[in-house]
């Protein structure tokens, strides 16, 4: 007679699929283009966010001013992918809300996704990701207004480009949030550059900022089953006073370091690599 097994057997290991990647962008309205990358892209271990914005800037024959957000993000699990990653040029645009300036803002991004990514390597540390993106964020924003206004912009103003990296694996999590603009750094090194900013500039790139927080991470929060964005008790508290103390602080320039570049896959298109000025570095 065949005797029971003593342990049930284990249920196979969820894996985040492209299907399901397709559905929440579809669901969030985000027009997208998937594609199978070829044998030969790699894609190293880990989650990277690349963002940048402030430097595409265009007003339309109707008065309604675009300003384009442009991010390159990777989703891998522990190990690097060196077949079946796919890949989506995901875009979307974010009507214009009634105010002194008659903004809207174009979400552009490339996404990739690592072959057979399990679901339980990402799900414990989402939270952690979406908090500390949120941070990120927030000092940008607190960076940006604390620059000089000055509407009377000569050659020697560049206005702002603002920039995010940030790098995830395990439990592991870097970053880095500020001012990215090589004319202006190479300026500000021969002491010709200015840096502030003008006051229409700084309403649009702090819409931007808000349209990050509370519109375009808690939609790509979803690519993740199952994930909780919001910090659980025991760490709200700490999580709300850094942010607010992220916010609050004033911005102490660091060291510009030398331009790179976070190279997302050998097939991935980036925004373009400048010298950043960060005002935080948050590990």
């Amino acid at each position: 007679m065949p005797i029971a097994p003593s342990h049930p057997p284990l249920a196979p290991a969820l894996r985040l699929t492209a299907d399901h990647v397709s559905a929440v962008l579809d669901a969030c309205g985000y027009s997208s283009n998937p594609a199978l990358l070829g044998s030969t892209a790699h894609l190293a271990a880990g989650c990277r966010v690349l963002v940048q914005f402030g430097d595409l800037i265009a007003t339309d024959a109707d008065g309604v001013t675009c300003l384009t957000v442009r991010c390159s993000i990777a989703i891998n699990g522990s190990e690097d992918s060196g077949s079946g990653v796919r890949s989506w040029q995901i875009r979307k645009v974010l009507p214009a809300p009634i105010g002194p300036i008659r903004l809207s803002i174009a979400i552009e991004a490339d996404l990739l996704l690592g072959s057979g990514v399990l679901i339980e390597e990402l799900l414990p540390h989402s939270g952690a990701i979406y908090q500390h993106l949120r941070l990120l964020i927030a000092d940008m924003r607190a960076t940006l207004h604390e620059l000089p206004v000055l509407d009377d912009a000569g050659p020697d103003i560049d206005p702002p480009v603002l920039r995010i990296e940030a790098s995830f694996l395990g439990d592991l999590a870097t970053g880095r949030s500020g001012i990215a603009s090589s004319r202006a750094a190479g300026a500000r090194a021969r002491g010709g550059a200015i840096a502030c900013v003008t006051r229409r500039h700084r309403h649009v790139t702090t819409a931007a900022c808000d349209c990050l927080l509370n519109g375009v991470l808690p939609e790509l929060a979803q690519i993740i089953p199952g994930a909780d964005p919001h910090p659980s008790t025991h760490c709200a508290a700490p999580q709300a006073k850094a942010t607010e103390q992220s916010l609050a602080s004033s911005s102490r320039p660091l060291a510009t370091p030398s331009a790179q570049s976070i190279d997302l896959a050998s097939h991935a298109a980036t925004p373009p690599a400048e010298p950043l000025q960060p005002s935080t570095c948050i590990h």
